[in-house]
């Protein structure tokens, strides 16, 4: 038995998530906690509760996390919303055991406290962002569909199935001769500059490079990276795609050559799994503009047709394009450690979650608008895509896989609905004017947790509250639309450097008043004035608000700050770091 009683906990944090391995369903119960590790530092604490498996009801998901809690008790702990608070929970947000349906029920039975906050996980909301985006643009995957994350989900199987068959220096020797005929074969190079000139120009110069340098690794690494340990594609999990693609796509000719080769050597089996991956593959990657219902010109007197890229492999630059730009890096936030409470902290960046937020919404916003016609990012899509024909007359361009309407609404629909799903995945979680129905005012917003965040952002969501307090009762007032519009703050101007423990990514800038307008826009101060993390902590939160903009902001991790304000002693903001370690960074977005 594990006595908890040793241990000074005062706000508990729930992570659950339904989950199925090998056929055998389970349902994960965690708790999290702010606490000391043994050299007295400030950490993030954990405990498995179970995973004893529940049904897919929001009841019955409710009754198994209160019947698992009540191991706490039974190891001391008294969950009686005073002595113990369970303060919050994050779970993912799709069906009948939802998290945002969960936690009207367990704050009803009890289990959290009527302030408590909740996430939806926030890893599933930005993927669902690029998932629903990409599938508006291109269409799902799966058999019968035709799109760059189908083609390269049957190269993987291919080439699963390949090493299966020969072995890895098997497959290392194939890729090997394949590069070299494409070097000799003037049928091959013919094939190659019409199928894909720009990638087969690309390869063989890194191949020839290679040789002419005598670099072995260099060499080892371009006949290893297309079959070695490369993920299958899943939609639901976009780093995989990701990976995937970023193969796919540099890799793309001598991909193709190997599925050829494949395909001419199992001529006698073609109703063989290798050959049907090969057939597969091979179709895929042909996918261009067809020639009677495309303005393709010819090259003068040669009958040959003009080199047009293949569709999905533009589309494939698109993705990888938005994930380098925008995705891959917001995503890999959600993973990072709170550099504040200890490398153990993976998930745990709540409290710099709402001003993080913003950030994603400003690059989104930028990129939609026409950013990235000029991000460097999308450089290669916009050569392939410029090299894109016109439908010729009487064909719907908007509806064939190819040309330059057709990617020209895709990189529409795909913002589109990015946005749209950005709003009701992400944004929701720190800021909505309307909280659900039957919970506490406010509780769903996670706004008061800036309180932990940047010093600049810490001190104008204080003054905003404290303005709204010196103003004097509750302004209700509402737009047209319902949003609540009733209090008018004036923030502070100024470019601050997020501190998000991103390494040698470059700095995220940003304007605090951008900032601010943005995170408050809709949100009546009056609410959240009343959510106990701000009320038991205003005396100290005014401090930080009264501290002039032209002066150093307090920053609750750094004590050489802290000598300043009106009446009190610095040494009270050590309080205020103690709420930040135990009533929001144990909260796991």
């Amino acid at each position: 038995s594990y006595d908890l009683r040793r241990l000074v906990i005062k706000y508990l944090f729930l992570i659950v998530d339904h989950g199925k391995r090998n056929g055998i369903e389970h349902f994960v119960k965690l708790v999290r906690w702010g606490g000391l590790d043994e050299k007295g530092n400030r950490v993030i604490k954990q405990l498995c509760l179970d995973m004893d498996m529940s049904g897919h009801t929001a009841k019955s998901a409710a009754d198994a996390i209160k019947h698992s809690l009540k191991k706490l008790e039974k190891a001391g702990l008294n969950l009686d919303l005073v002595t113990v608070i369970p303060s919050g929970v994050t779970g993912d947000a799709g069906g009948g055991a939802a998290v945002q349906h969960i936690f009207p029920l367990l704050i009803n039975c009890k289990v959290l406290g009527d302030a408590a906050t909740i996430i939806n996980c926030q890893m599933h909301g930005l993927n669902n962002c690029l998932s629903s985006a990409l599938i508006a643009a291109f269409g799902d995957a799966g058999i019968n569909h035709n799109n760059v994350v189908q083609a390269a989900y049957a190269y993987v199987k291919m080439m699963k199935k390949l090493k299966e068959d020969v072995g890895h220096d098997g497959l290392k020797d194939i890729h090997k001769c394949i590069m070299e005929r494409m070097k000799t074969d003037k049928a091959w190079k013919a094939e190659a500059k019409w199928h894909n000139g720009k990638n087969f120009e690309e390869t063989m110069t890194k191949w020839m490079a290679a040789i002419e340098e005598g670099d072995e690794e260099k060499l080892h690494v371009m006949l290893n990276e297309n079959y070695k340990n490369v993920p299958d594609p899943v939609f639901s999990r976009w780093t995989s795609v990701i990976k995937t693609l970023k193969v796919f796509i540099k890799n793309w000719t001598s991909i193709y050559f190997l599925a050829v080769t494949v395909k001419q050597s199992t001529l006698k089996q073609k109703s063989s799994l290798l050959a049907s991956y090969a057939n597969s593959l091979i179709g895929h990657m042909n996918t261009r503009p067809s020639q009677e219902k495309y303005n393709i010109l010819l090259d003068g007197d040669n009958t040959e047709q003009k080199e047009i890229p293949p569709t999905l492999y533009a589309q494939g630059q698109w993705i990888l394009a938005i994930g380098a730009s925008f995705f891959e890096r917001h995503f890999g936030f959600m993973m990072h450690y709170d550099a504040k409470f200890g490398k153990d902290s993976y998930g745990h960046v709540a409290r710099l979650y709402p001003e993080r937020v913003y950030a994603m919404h400003r690059d989104l916003k930028k990129l939609a608008e026409g950013g990235w016609k000029e991000d460097p990012n999308f450089a290669a899509y916009r050569k392939t895509v410029a090299k894109f024909p016109e439908a010729a007359d009487g064909f719907n361009d908007e509806i064939i896989d190819g040309g330059r309407a057709f990617f020209a609404n895709a990189e529409r629909v795909s913002f589109d609905n990015f946005k749209s799903q950005f709003t009701k995945h992400v944004a929701s979680c720190v800021r909505i004017p309307n909280p659900p129905p039957k919970v506490a005012p406010n509780t769903a917003r996670l706004l008061p947790y800036m309180i932990g965040g940047h010093p600049d952002l810490a001190r104008e969501f204080a003054s905003w509250l404290f303005a709204a307090e010196e103003h004097g009762g509750d302004v209700d007032a509402c737009d047209d639309g319902g949003v609540y519009d009733g209090f008018q703050h004036q923030f502070g101007k100024k470019e601050i450097v997020l501190d998000h423990n991103e390494g040698d990514l470059p700095p995220i800038k940003i304007k605090t008043d951008e900032c601010m307008e943005y995170l408050t826009n809709g949100v009546n101060p009056f609410e959240i004035l009343k959510i106990p993390l701000i009320a038991e902590n205003k005396t100290l939160l005014w401090r930080i608000a009264t501290v002039p903009h032209n002066a150093t902001a307090v920053d609750i991790f750094d004590d050489k700050t802290w000598a300043v304000g009106h009446d009190g002693s610095k040494h009270d903001f050590v309080t205020l770091l103690d709420e930040v370690h135990k009533r929001i960074a144990p909260h796991c977005t």
